[in-house]
């Protein structure tokens, strides 16, 4: 699977759920791999009419068998960069699956214009379980092709850079306390 699309990230910064939507005419793809033991994670988001959008996810930790659930979002305001913020609830993980588990939440993503042309993102939120009380999360452009990233889930921070060489592809290298990954993905609009 591979993932994203010019700058939107369906409901996901890295991990953390987003006060975003991924569009309703856009496909995206992400496959995450690395760390001891061997893990590696696929997802395939669409948005869903006008405020819905969902997350196919494959997970798999070697040598246990793969695992496959989903994540579900309604996104109940759309970010205004500089104005509002973006709000979204959601469920992560809906069937309980995968190594974090289910967890329900409430998103706000806040845009901020920069020198480059994305915008900054700044996201805080709550949820249950694996999300246990409050996560907060970061995105900032250093041109219009490269941008860090940083967050905490409440249980682990993860950090990294992303490199997006042409429209629709990114590259990632992520720093999560007990592994390092890289990132894979790729967004078509239809």
């Amino acid at each position: 699977m591979l993932a994203l699309c010019a700058w939107v990230h369906a409901d996901r910064l890295i991990n953390i759920p987003t006060g975003k939507k991924l569009p309703f005419n856009e496909v995206r793809a992400e496959f995450v791999f690395g760390g001891k033991p061997s893990h590696v994670q696929g997802y395939l988001g669409t948005g869903i009419g006008l405020q819905f959008d969902a997350e196919l996810i494959y997970e798999r930790f070697s040598p246990n068998p793969a695992f496959v659930s989903f994540n579900f979002a309604y996104n109940y305001v759309t970010p205004v960069t500089d104005l509002s913020p973006g709000v979204s609830v959601g469920v992560r993980d809906a069937m309980n699956r995968t190594a974090d588990g289910r967890a329900f939440y409430i998103a706000a993503t806040f845009r901020i214009a920069t020198d480059t042309n994305a915008p900054a993102e700044l996201t805080l939120g709550g949820g249950t379980q694996s999300l246990r009380g409050f996560f907060v999360g970061a995105m900032l452009p250093l041109t219009e092709k490269v941008r860090l990233l940083g967050e905490h889930d409440s249980l682990r921070w993860t950090a990294g850079f992303e490199v997006r060489p042409f429209r629709g592809l990114f590259l990632r290298t992520l720093f999560r306390q007990d592994r390092t990954q890289f990132s894979v993905g790729y967004a078509v609009r239809f």
